[in-house]
C-alpha cells in the first residue's frame, strides 16, 4: 500500500508578516549607526529572517509512504529537514493534542523501537485533519506488516 499526503499550514503569511516585523528594529538601528559591520549584520538579519518567514510561510509537507519506507519532505524552501525512516524501525504512531494558553493543536509522532520520538507534523489545527492523517498512518503501517 503506497500513501502520499500533503499538507500546509493554514493562513500561512501570518507567520511571514510576523517573522518580517521582528526584523525590521535591527534594522532601523542599523541604518541610523556610522558601523559598517552593523550595516552588515542588520542586512543579514533582515535576509535570514525573510527567508526564514517565506520558507515558514510557503512550507508544505509531504509524507511518502512507498513500500516499507516513511519519507517526510518539506518544501519549496528548504529550512526543516526532511525525515526517512524505515516501518521496521516504528513501534506505533502518535496523535496528541496540546494546549498552549488559549490555542491548541495536534501533534504526530512516530515512536520508534530505540525510544525515540520522531515529530511528523505539528501543528495541526484541525481534529479532521490529525485524525485522517493519523489513521491514513496506522492503516500504511498496519498493511506494511512489520
Amino acid at each position: 500500500m503506497d500513501l502520499t499526503i500533503s499538507y500546509r499550514r493554514g493562513k500561512p503569511f501570518i507567520i511571514f508578516f510576523v517573522i518580517a516585523f521582528f526584523a525590521l528594529k535591527p534594522t532601523f538601528i542599523a541604518v541610523q549607526a556610522e558601523d559598517p559591520y552593523l550595516r552588515l549584520v542588520a542586512a543579514l538579519v533582515v535576509i535570514v529572517s525573510i527567508y526564514a518567514g517565506l520558507a515558514l510561510a510557503l512550507d508544505r509537507t509531504t509524507i511518502k509512504a512507498i513500500g516499507k519506507r516513511l519519507t517526510l519532505r518539506h518544501g519549496p524552501l528548504p529550512l526543516l529537514r526532511g525525515i526517512t525512516m524505515d516501518s521496521s524501525d516504528v513501534k506505533m504512531f502518535h496523535c496528541e493534542e496540546r494546549r498552549v494558553r488559549a490555542a491548541h493543536y495536534y501533534k504526530l509522532e512516530a515512536e520508534m523501537r530505540d525510544g525515540r520520538r520522531v515529530k511528523l507534523l505539528s501543528p495541526l489545527q484541525h481534529t479532521d485533519d490529525a485524525q485522517y492523517v493519523f489513521k491514513a498512518l496506522k492503516q500504511w503501517f498496519d498493511a506494511v506488516g512489520v
